[in-house]
């Protein structure tokens, strides 16, 4: 039996998309906060914005969301970058931007091309409209790259190029290393682990959005509690484990995930085992999710944390 016809969803509420569904943004305390001054940023066309928080802590889930909901705003154009390393070069990033703009890109050098767009931004913000440039995985992006950006934002409001930088902790350092591109932020949001409340309002969302029936609970209190404690709050980590309790309740032949079942599942004791911290029992708990066969999809995301807390140690 399926997880979805054992528990009458009709959609999977935990599998990691390829891509972030919009539909399943959870508006938890600070992430909704996240969102409003995003949009803030883009619909008064404030200049610069920064969106950071560790892997797996939502941003691109944010990110999702905010293009959904300008994707039809009137005169907006709107350009993703998603890897910044493919184009290092200034030529090659100018390029890439405009391309995204339906621009040629015919100049041969930065200078040129920077010129260019420029005017073509300042010719699309007398017409009345905007653009707004996104960028996923910012903390890769280069300091010549940085440089671009300081000379694309100006000091006009509402500005003719909106920019919104997605990425992990370190992009701050990059950008306060860069005055003049940090005096262009209007609003700089990092992204925390969950409190309690919202690590059950994130998996009742989901679990909603998946079509279970209202006032139907399938984690009870007490295995929200422990799922709480061993991811540390981490969305990622939460919808991790989360998936691997329907696939053990399903396989016990249970209709609902207790705090036993839950236990079991992250190989814990209730609260904190042996006095660990927060980050040592996420770090554990990642670990039992890369060695559960049912969880096997999500092998990547662990192993990616994994490496990085090895490179902090």
């Amino acid at each position: 039996m399926t997880t979805l016809t054992a528990f009458g969803l009709s959609r999977e509420p935990f599998s990691p998309e390829a891509a972030p569904d919009p539909e399943l943004f959870y508006p938890a305390l600070g992430h909704e906060d996240c969102l409003e001054r995003l949009r803030l940023t883009v619909a008064l066309g404030l200049g610069l914005g920064l969106v950071t928080g560790e892997t797996g802590y939502g941003k691109s889930t944010v990110r999702a969301a905010l293009l959904d909901e300008i994707a039809h705003y009137p005169g907006l154009t709107i350009a993703v970058i998603d890897d910044p390393t493919d184009c290092r070069t200034d030529v090659l990033f100018l390029r890439r931007i405009m391309a995204h703009l339906g621009l040629a890109g015919t100049g041969r050098t930065g200078l040129d091309l920077s010129t260019a767009l420029l005017r073509e931004l300042e010719v699309r913000r007398a017409a009345g409209e905007a653009v707004l440039l996104v960028i996923d995985d910012a903390h890769r992006l280069a300091g010549n790259q940085l440089d671009v950006l300081r000379t694309l934002l100006t000091a006009t409001t509402p500005a003719p190029l909106t920019v919104l930088l997605f990425g992990e902790p370190e992009l701050l350092d990059k950008v306060a290393r860069k005055r003049n591109l940090a005096q262009r932020a209007a609003m700089s949001h990092t992204l925390n682990p969950l409190n309690r409340r919202d690590t059950a309002g994130l998996i009742g969302h989901r679990l909603a959005v998946a079509g279970l029936t209202t006032g139907q609970d399938l984690f009870t209190g007490e295995a929200i509690d422990a799922i709480h404690v061993a991811t540390g709050g981490v969305p990622a980590a939460i919808i991790a484990l989360a998936a691997a309790g329907l696939d053990e309740a399903v396989a016990a032949g249970t209709g609902v995930i207790d705090g036993d079942l839950a236990r079991r599942l992250i190989g814990t004791r209730p609260g904190r085992e042996n006095g660990a911290s927060p980050d040592e029992t996420t770090r554990r708990t990642a670990a039992t999710v890369v060695q559960t066969s049912f969880v096997d999809q999500l092998e990547r995301l662990a192993a990616s944390n994994g490496r990085r807390t090895e490179e902090r140690r």
